[in-house]
C-alpha cells in the first residue's frame, strides 16, 4: 500500500510506492517496507540539524529543488537563509555583501562591506542608514560624541568632521577644558567652536562680537568716531591733500597742496594760535614768540637782540681792560726802578760783610795751626814710649809665653775656644771618671743579666730536656751507635724493612727481600 505525503497547506507533495524513496525535497522520503531505512532516516535528521549547511544553496549542492520555506545555512558567508520560491533571503533580512543584493521587502537591510555602510530598502532603492560617509571618505559629517573635561565630567557634543579631520565642536554646556587635550582647541565654549585655524567663509547678517570685541568698539567710516585708547597705524594716515607717515626712522608730515603751509596750533589762554608755522613757498620755520625758558626756540629777532647786547658788553669790557692794563704797566715801571736801587745797595753791603768774614777766618786758621803743631810733638813722644814697651808684650798670633801665665777658669764642660785652666781640666776629668764608672757598672750588670737569661735557654750536657722541635744530624742508614736517631733515619730503616703482599696466579716481578706472594688458580 503506497504512502501519500501532503504539504502543510494540504497539497499532495508525492505518493510513495512500497519499497521506494523520494529525494525531490532534499530529504529522503521512505516508502513502506524499504530496506535500510535506518541509515536514510538518520541522514535526514542530520540534514535538518545542520539546515543543509553548505557553501552552495540546496538545489546546487545536493541536486534538488527547494521548497518555499526551506531553511539553508550558507556556510561560506555564515548566514541562515530561507527560500521564498525564487531567492534565498537571510532569515534576519540583513544581507552582508560587497554588491547590492536583490531586495524583496521594504525594510530589508544590507551592509555594504566596501563602503562600510548600512543600507535599508525603501521599496524602490537602497537608502544609506549610516554612517553618511563611505569608508573611502573617512569620517565626515556631524557625529554625536562625549568629551571629558579636566574635572572628569562628561559633556555631550556634536562634532563635525571632514575626511577624518575635526572641524568644529558644538556644545551647550558652560566653558570647559577637554582632557585629554584636543589639538587646535584649548577650551570648549557654549555654541560652535572652530578647531585650529578653521574659518567661516561667506556673508553674515550680524555678529555679537568681532574677535571677541563688540561692534560698537569699532570706528565707522560713515560718521564721526571717538577713540578712547591709543591709535596705531602701520601705514600712512591720509588727509585731504596731506599725509602723515613713517619715513625710515622718522615721522613725516606732508602737505601735498602746492605752496601749502604747515601750522601746529595750540589752544592757549589767548585762544587758538599757531605755535609753529612752516612757510610753504620758502620752507622757513617761525615760532609764535621769543623763548622764555632755557630750551625755548630762539627767533631771529631774539638772536639779533642778544647779539646787539653782547656787542655793547664787549665794547665796555674792552675799554675797562685797556684802562686796567695801562695802570698795571705804569705800576710795573715804577716798581722796577725801586727794585734796582735796593738790589745795588744790598749787593754792596753783602760784599763788605764777606770781606770782614774772610779776614776773621784767616786769623782763626793761623791760631789753630800753631795748636796742631804742639799736639804733634806730644803724639811723637807717646809713640816713642809705646815702641819701648812693645818688645815685652806677647803677640796675638802664635804667642810663646814664659813664667807662669794664668787664665780665668770657665764653667765645667764648656765647649768653646776659651783657654782652659788646670782647674778646669781637673774638674772636667773628675766628672768624666765618675760618668765612666757609672756606665761601666750598668754595662756589666746588663751583661750579667743577659748571660743568666741566655744560660736559662741552654740545655745541660747531662740528661738534657728539649722542648719545641729539636733537630739533630741524621746518621747514615745502618748506623748502630749511641747517636741520636732522627725521624729521617727511622723512616729509612722502616722503608728498608718493608715487604709487599701480592695475590695473583703468576709470580710478581721485582720486589724486596721478605715479600709475600699468594698464588691463586
Amino acid at each position: 500500500m503506497s504512502y501519500t505525503i501532503n504539504k502543510t497547506d494540504g497539497n499532495v507533495l508525492v505518493t510513495l510506492l512500497d519499497g521506494t524513496t523520494n529525494t525531490d525535497t532534499g530529504l529522503t522520503l521512505i516508502g513502506r517496507n524499504y530496506t535500510g531505512y535506518g541509515t536514510v532516516q538518520n541522514e535526514n535528521f542530520v540534514r535538518l540539524l545542520e539546515n543543509f549547511a553548505d557553501p552552495l544553496p540546496p538545489g546546487q549542492s545536493v541536486g534538488f529543488t527547494p521548497m518555499v520555506g526551506t531553511i539553508w545555512y550558507d556556510s561560506a558567508n555564515k548566514f541562515l537563509k530561507s527560500f521564498d520560491g525564487t531567492n534565498w533571503l537571510p532569515v534576519s533580512q540583513r544581507i552582508v555583501s560587497d554588491t547590492a543584493p536583490t531586495a524583496t521587502n521594504t525594510g530589508d537591510q544590507w551592509y555594504d562591506t566596501v563602503n562600510q555602510q548600512l543600507n535599508s530598502w525603501n521599496g524602490t532603492t537602497w537608502q544609506v542608514i549610516g554612517p553618511a560617509y563611505t569608508a573611502g571618505q573617512l569620517k565626515s559629517g556631524a557625529v554625536v560624541e562625549t568629551i571629558t573635561d579636566t574635572a572628569s565630567h562628561s559633556h555631550t557634543v556634536v562634532n563635525t568632521y571632514t575626511n577624518n579631520n575635526l572641524i568644529s565642536i558644538t556644545s551647550f554646556d558652560t566653558t570647559f577644558t577637554p582632557s585629554p587635550a584636543i589639538s587646535g582647541i584649548t577650551t570648549v565654549k557654549p555654541g560652535i567652536n572652530l578647531v585650529g585655524s578653521t574659518t567661516l567663509n561667506g556673508n553674515a547678517a550680524n555678529s555679537l562680537t568681532v574677535g571677541n570685541i563688540v561692534p560698537t568698539s569699532f570706528a565707522r567710516v560713515d560718521q564721526d568716531s571717538n577713540f578712547t585708547g591709543n591709535i596705531s597705524v602701520a601705514g600712512t594716515v591720509g588727509l585731504n591733500n596731506a599725509n602723515i607717515y613713517v619715513h625710515g626712522t622718522g615721522l613725516a608730515v606732508r602737505n601735498n597742496a602746492f605752496n601749502g603751509n604747515i601750522d601746529l596750533y595750540v589752544n592757549s589762554s589767548i585762544g587758538l594760535q599757531s605755535a609753529i608755522h612752516i612757510d610753504g613757498p620758502s620752507g622757513l620755520v617761525s615760532v609764535a614768540n621769543n623763548p622764555s625758558t632755557p630750551f625755548g626756540i630762539a627767533t631771529k629777532q631774539y638772536a639779533d637782540n642778544i647779539g646787539n647786547g653782547l656787542q655793547a658788553n664787549i665794547s665796555a669790557v674792552d675799554a675797562q681792560l685797556t684802562t686796567e692794563i695801562n695802570q698795571l704797566h705804569n705800576d710795573y715801571v715804577s716798581n722796577l726802578s725801586i727794585v734796582v736801587t735796593n738790589t745795588n745797595s744790598n749787593l754792596a753791603s753783602a760784599v763788605s760783610s764777606i770781606n770782614s768774614n774772610v779776614a776773621a777766618v784767616s786769623a782763626a786758621l793761623t791760631a789753630n795751626l800753631i795748636i796742631i803743631n804742639q799736639d804733634f810733638s806730644a803724639v811723637a813722644n807717646a809713640f816713642s814710649i809705646i815702641n819701648g814697651i812693645l818688645p815685652t808684650l806677647a803677640p796675638l798670633h802664635d804667642a810663646t809665653l814664659t813664667g807662669a801665665p794664668t787664665v780665668p777658669t770657665v764653667s765645667l764642660q764648656s765647649n768653646s775656644n776659651v783657654i782652659s785652666s788646670t782647674a778646669y781640666v781637673d774638674g772636667t776629668a773628675a766628672v768624666l771618671v765618675n760618668d765612666y764608672t757609672n756606665q761601666i757598672t750598668a754595662t756589666a750588670q746588663a751583661a750579667a743579666d743577659n748571660l743568666v737569661a741566655g744560660l736559662a735557654l741552654k740545655a745541660n750536657l747531662v740528661s738534657p730536656t728539649f722542648t719545641g722541635t729539636p733537630n739533630s744530624p741524621t746518621p747514615t742508614t745502618g748506623d748502630n751507635s749511641t747517636k741520636i736517631a732522627t725521624t729521617a733515619f727511622v723512616n729509612s730503616v722502616v722503608q728498608a724493612q718493608k715487604f709487599n703482599y701480592t695475590v695473583s696466579t703468576n709470580p710478581p716481578t721485582g720486589g724486596n727481600n721478605g715479600d709475600f706472594w699468594f698464588q691463586v688458580g
